[in-house]
């Protein structure tokens, strides 16, 4: 448990300092197109495996920080949490340790409004054909999350960490349930009826 929660804070924390910075992610953090693939193949993979489809793809892209890269895959879920944790406890998924559930107000909902908000000094890298995600945002109640943090209490969140042979980091897998909110929340402009699940492969930024 203290290994993702050291993780997830160091995820939260960078991403968090550099949108406040301001810094040119374009000249600073460029990212390894070919480390971005192999990530993307290793991320689809998985997140294959728990739901995720072209039909219910809110977003794939990769965010490139001072602390390192990764690849983000967000879908949504007509599961609710105990359905969708089911459904994890079943799979045949490497997870090192018991799901860790996050009460609304948690801090990590940060990092889900950040990646698929519309953080302007984050670096956000797509891979050929997913070009048109560029430009598309969650939005609550009409409000960017991504520029009004704290703005709303954030929603439950459950947390899975998998084991990737031969790497020191873990995927993680994020389940947030806002079906049930009293928000509204959207993904360009169209409403989200079920839970989001995101699914983070961390990768290097250099070969």
């Amino acid at each position: 448990m203290k290994r993702i929660n050291r993780w997830l804070a160091a995820t939260v924390f960078g991403t968090f300092l550099l949108a406040l910075t301001g810094c040119n992610a374009d000249r600073f953090f460029p990212p390894n197109f070919e480390l971005m693939q192999e990530a993307a193949v290793t991320a689809q993979t998985l997140a294959s495996q728990i739901g995720y489809s072209a039909e219910n793809l809110l977003i794939e892209v990769d965010l490139c920080t001072g602390f390192g890269c990764s690849y983000q895959i967000y879908f949504t879920t007509p599961e609710d949490a105990a359905s969708f944790t089911a459904r994890i406890e079943a799979s045949d998924l490497a997870i090192t340790m018991p799901a860790i559930t996050m009460p609304p107000g948690a801090n990590e909902f940060i990092q889900m409004a950040i990646d698929l908000g519309n953080t302007h000094n984050l670096r956000k890298t797509y891979l050929p054909g997913n070009e048109g995600y560029q430009g598309k945002f969650l939005m609550v109640d009409g409000v960017d999350v991504a520029q009004h943090w704290f703005t709303f209490p954030s929603p439950l969140m459950i947390v899975w960490s998998v084991d990737q042979p031969q790497e020191s980091n873990p995927i993680i897998i994020g389940f947030y349930e806002v079906r049930n909110a009293k928000e509204h929340y959207t993904f360009d402009g169209i409403p989200i009826t079920g839970n989001i699940v995101g699914v983070t492969l961390v990768h290097k930024r250099l070969p």
